[in-house]
């Protein structure tokens, strides 16, 4: 428009052109100076835990502070929150931020998805007062969020049973690395030995106490995850793999908290191995594992199971996930407990009730096949929870019958 009255200024000779030329140029210029100014005295801060797990919602602020001399309003905040698995949602906020003051806005995220994410960034934008130039600032804060898959409740899983204890009727020897912790003086029972007895305490409070230790586990635990990107069936959060993770993460808790020794092993590009542990701190380790992991792989999962055979030790337990179709895993699986006298239990899952989305009908929950070998069936969209909720009488039960 400038250019045009200039243009009828120059041809017209006209004063009124010239005067609304010289109008809309102080405009322009004016609006130009005032973009160049705004905002720039803003600073930004995003408030958010660092962790979650799926289906938490996640309580975000993020804090504006003007430390410029004048206020800044009609001020658009807009962020994004990538956990859902079909879009980024954007949350946008229209306010005012006074000379030196701070104001804090709030929305709640949805955790929709297990993963690693980035939230942001947060974009502050402004127009000038006249509404010819738009400025726009992107911050970033640091906001990285790690969304744990979600951990369901075990009842029982035979993984859980000690070293120590007799598995399902095998006598099982003591290994090598076994100790007894001090965990304390404690009251003498019948069931204690003489040995025991702290004779100076005994004799001090006028009756037998005794030294309580503890055995610590030898328990060991391999979680076995494939990665291979054509095994995963399914869509969504409803896949073969989806589903093998959940039940990792729930499974290695359970162990853990009875005091077993886990590792979570899977091999794509490279191998991912976390380390046997039995903390709390390793189940959080193995948690940021699986929340990283992705069904991204091409290689087949008997050349990852014969790549990782060398960290499984002998004699000890394997959980693996398999499709029922998969004939060639399995017996390479049953192969390999042979070989390391290993306790195998598998958890099949259903192919074709993943790729026709509908639940498997009469689908077992759980058989066994030997001393050695105990499967969990799993079709899609089935209770997690309802598969390993049985008790572990139930369990010897079943296998007594």
């Amino acid at each position: 428009m400038s250019a045009f009255c200039l243009f009828l200024s120059w041809y017209t000779q006209s004063r009124l052109a010239y005067f609304i030329c010289a109008l809309l140029f102080s405009i322009l210029i004016v609006s130009y100076i005032l973009f160049r100014l705004q905002i720039n005295n803003i600073e930004c801060l995003r408030k958010s835990g660092a962790t979650a797990s799926e289906d938490d919602v996640l309580d975000v602020g993020i804090t504006l502070a003007n430390s410029g001399f004048f206020s800044e309003d009609s001020l658009s905040i807009s962020d994004s929150f990538p956990t859902d698995i079909s879009s980024s949602t954007k949350h946008v906020f229209v306010g005012m931020v006074g000379k030196g003051a701070v104001v804090n806005f709030n929305y709640k995220g949805y955790c929709q998805k297990r993963g690693v994410y980035t939230l942001g960034p947060v974009i502050v934008g402004k127009n000038d007062f006249f509404g010819l130039f738009r400025k726009e600032r992107r911050f970033y804060p640091p906001s990285k969020l790690i969304v744990f898959p979600r951990v369901f409740k075990v009842g029982f899983f035979p993984l859980g049973l000690r070293s120590s204890m007799p598995r399902y009727g095998r006598m099982v020897s003591r290994r090598s690395g076994e100790y007894e912790e001090f965990q304390g003086i404690r009251e003498y029972v019948k069931e204690d030995g003489l040995r025991k007895i702290h004779w100076p305490l005994s004799a001090k409070h006028e009756k037998l106490m005794v030294r309580h230790f503890e055995q610590s586990s030898s328990y060991m635990g391999s979680i076995l995850l494939d990665l291979k990107e054509a095994d995963n069936i399914g869509m969504g959060k409803d896949t073969t793999f989806e589903y093998a993770v959940k039940i990792s993460a729930s499974v290695s808790d359970y162990l853990i908290q009875k005091g077993g020794n886990v590792q979570l092993l899977a091999y794509g590009d490279e191998p991912v191995l976390t380390g046997f542990g039995q903390s709390k701190e390793h189940h959080t380790r193995i948690l940021e594992t699986l929340a990283e992991l992705e069904p991204e792989s091409q290689l087949d999962f008997p050349a990852a199971l014969t790549r990782l055979e060398p960290i499984i030790p002998p004699s000890s337990s394997l959980l693996v996930f398999l499709l029922d179709n998969d004939t060639n895993s399995q017996n390479m699986v049953r192969s390999l407990a042979a070989k390391k006298d290993l306790f195998v239990i598998e958890v099949i899952m259903s192919s074709s009730s993943f790729v026709d989305l509908a639940p498997a009908k009469e689908v077992l929950k759980i058989s066994y096949e030997g001393p050695n070998l105990i499967k969990y069936y799993c079709s899609w969209r089935q209770g997690l929870e309802g598969i390993f909720s049985q008790s572990s009488t139930s369990q010897h039960e079943t296998m007594a019958a």
